[in-house]
């Protein structure tokens, strides 16, 4: 460990008990690649309570009779570096903040307290910032600064003191108080763990180490089998004499990535992703401690299945990101005789990991992608031909939903989820109104949530919330985006044309409609704008944050379908503080707007067809640019708030990209530590 630093001297005073109050204690236990375990039971020693995790790694403990301590005071101001934690001791109150930065600059860490209550206050470095490269941390108090290098070794230095504890403060800054109780957590496969707790409520994360990590078998039978779904991943089978944990390590001149399974097996069986195509590889497989190599050079990608190039600076967020893509046909349409596929690109632009959605053309680009960290399961929505699927990261289907072209005219596009309650989302365009002129139509739009056979359980209709003129006809709302929140009792729904829909889930009323400019349309409850230049125009895809009550969107500015090349609009990201109460959306940010920013952005910046804007775990915003057509170049930015382009990604002319979703840290793949 590098470190520098003044090292405090601390006294603590008052370490008498206060009165009995209630708490519960909560956290995920995971394995060493974050994993969550499932099963995993957890036993507080003195108090006797006890949980089990569920598939999601999860727990809450709920102790019967809990003693609340007073925190450790420190007589003496002082920040320090000691064996991975962060400490900063504050003997008043005073603002906090630390922020931790890679070797190339990268933010990884942040936060600001303005008002931190007196008291000893940690971070664990090692066990929050999943690294084996040097660090660089500038921690403050006040107007005190330090500035430390560290350098984590495999975990090693991570000390945890067993008279003392830190209680969660905020995201990963805990307060220290005297050690209460003791969490005793044990899971099939891993060696017991026992974590020292405080006795209020808190959040621990748990991380568990595999039993059979420390054995050493007879490793037998290595192969490499070949996955049918991809021409870039296999799987690594091995046998063993003695039952332990299976690991692979991968990477072209030497081990760079890891994929483990803490499962105790004889039969080991590791799906490795991540490799690039026409690319030689070393494997290692690994069971305890023996280990055994091999090699394996993948395959050409169909031609269909571009690579992409990228331009990466500071603060951008690391990770890989899931897209759709549309592989055109030169006509300048978002059409394509190829079907649509779902492809995960690294930061540096090459294709990781990818699945061909069905067999039939793509006409419309409109195919929704979205990974589920919970499952490592992907879900694609529909094209005009192809069903909606869900697929393992092998490549397997899971589930495949009803035909893109249902009964009763509720034909799915644009978007189909998996929700909260593993139930799917479909959004339809349906039912088709005749109109009384006998010549015109109406399309409406629908949401439909169908369990894994299929089942409709829940339905939502536009048409109960929506006035139109008299003359509206055929595509004149365009549902593109829904998102449901059955927990607390919210929908939203999105329509390029006519704006976003706000309802309850059950028995679902209108809430509020944030109303566009392109088509008109009210409600009983539309929201104001403070000025017509802050209204939306037409937007795909808003992503709700509930945490600040804003909502973002990709406004497209404007379309013409004589003229889908036009330079007469242009595309925006916008994010508007959502006033229920006051039935106001105010413009927080927008881009480029009046950012100081490339002139691409404010000349070139336009996209006709698709659309799709994401706030990033850094607060970065990364958005899709993208169009078709002989020359036209699509891509995906990821900006800062203050418009410094920090990603900025291309793919070969007239391939097209709906949506984009950052997928940080990617799934299943770790860095080999060293």
């Amino acid at each position: 460990m590098y470190h520098r630093g003044v090292l405090s001297i601390l006294v603590f005073i008052g370490l008498t008990f206060n009165q009995t109050v209630n708490a519960t204690i909560s956290g995920k236990v995971s394995n060493k690649t974050g994993g969550a375990i499932k099963d995993a039971t957890l036993t507080l020693v003195k108090d006797g309570a006890t949980a089990t995790t569920g598939t999601d790694g999860m727990y809450t403990l709920a102790p019967t009779d809990v003693k609340t301590l007073p925190a450790l005071q420190p007589q003496n101001t002082g920040i320090t570096l000691q064996n991975g934690l962060l400490n900063f001791n504050l003997p008043e109150a005073a603002p906090v903040k630390y922020e931790i930065f890679d070797v190339k600059g990268n933010l990884l860490e942040k936060k600001v307290l303005k008002k931190a209550q007196k008291g000893i206050y940690s971070f664990n470095v090692t066990e929050n910032i999943r690294t084996t490269t040097l660090l660089i941390i500038r921690a403050s108090i006040g107007s005190q600064e330090m500035a430390f290098n560290y350098l984590p070794l495999n975990g090693k230095n991570a000390v945890h003191s067993q008279n003392q504890f830190s209680t969660s403060v905020s995201a990963g800054l805990a307060k220290t108080t005297a050690v209460a109780d003791t969490i005793k957590v044990t899971a099939a496969g891993y060696k017991e763990q026992a974590v020292a707790v405080a006795s209020y409520d808190m959040e621990k994360n748990v991380t568990m180490e595999a039993a059979g990590s420390d054995v050493t078998p007879v490793i037998s039978n290595l192969t490499i089998e070949k996955n049918p779904n991809s021409v870039i991943s296999v799987y690594v089978n091995w046998t063993t004499d003695l039952a332990t944990n299976s690991e692979v390590q991968f990477g072209e001149g030497g081990f760079a990535f890891s994929i483990s399974d803490d499962s105790t097996v004889t039969k080991h069986r590791v799906l490795v992703i991540g490799m690039h195509a026409k690319t030689t590889y070393k494997i290692r497989a690994i069971s305890g401690l023996t280990t055994a190599d091999t090699s394996y050079t993948t395959g050409t990608l169909p031609n269909y299945i571009p690579e992409g190039s990228a331009v990466c600076s500071d603060g951008s967020v690391d990770g890989w990101t899931l897209v759709n893509i549309l592989h055109g046909s030169s006509m300048g349409l978002p059409m394509s005789n190829n079907p649509a596929i779902a492809v995960m690109y690294d930061h540096e632009g090459k294709v990781v990991w990818y699945r061909v959605h069905g067999t039939v053309g793509d006409m419309g680009g409109c195919t929704s992608t979205e990974f589920y960290e919970n499952g490592n399961t992907v879900v694609v929505g529909a094209t005009d031909k192809e069903p909606p699927r869900e697929y393992d990261l092998a490549g397997n289907e899971l589930w495949k939903g009803p035909s893109p072209t249902s009964p009763n005219s509720y034909a799915i596009t644009h978007h189909v989820n998996k929700m909260s309650n593993g139930h799917y989302l479909l959004v339809g365009w349906g039912p088709v109104e005749k109109l009384s002129n006998g010549r015109d139509s109406l399309t409406w739009a629908n949401l439909r949530e169908v369990t894994k056979d299929n089942t409709v359980v829940w339905e939502w209709h536009l048409k109960d919330f929506v006035t139109v003129p008299a003359d509206a006809n055929g595509d004149y709302f365009h549902a593109n985006s829904a998102t449901v929140f059955p927990e607390r009792d919210e929908v939203y729904v999105d329509c390029r044309w006519i704006g976003l829909i706000k309802t309850t889930y059950n028995n679902p009323k209108l809430i509020y409609h944030i109303p566009a400019s392109y088509h008109e349309a009210t409600t009983s409850n539309d929201l104001c704008f403070s000025s017509s230049e802050d209204q939306i125009s037409d937007v795909h895809d808003p992503e709700i944050h509930v945490d600040d009550s804003t909502i973002m969107f990709f406004d497209n500015g404007g379309y013409d379908a004589n003229n889908l090349q036009s330079t007469k609009f242009h595309s925006r990201v916008v994010e508007y503080k959502i006033d229920e109460a006051g039935k106001k959306a105010t413009l927080v940010w927008e881009f480029p707007g009046t950012i100081n920013s490339d002139s691409y952005f404010k000349t070139s910046l336009y996209e006709p067809y698709w659309g799709d804007a994401d706030r990033l775990s850094n607060g970065n915003v990364l958005f899709t640019s993208s169009t078709m057509g002989s020359g036209k170049i699509s891509h995906l930015f990821e900006v800062t708030r203050a418009g410094k382009v920090v990603w900025d990604f291309s793919l070969p002319a007239d391939n097209g990209m709906y949506r984009a979703q950052r997928i940080s840290p990617p799934p299943l793949v770790r860095p080999v530590e060293k």
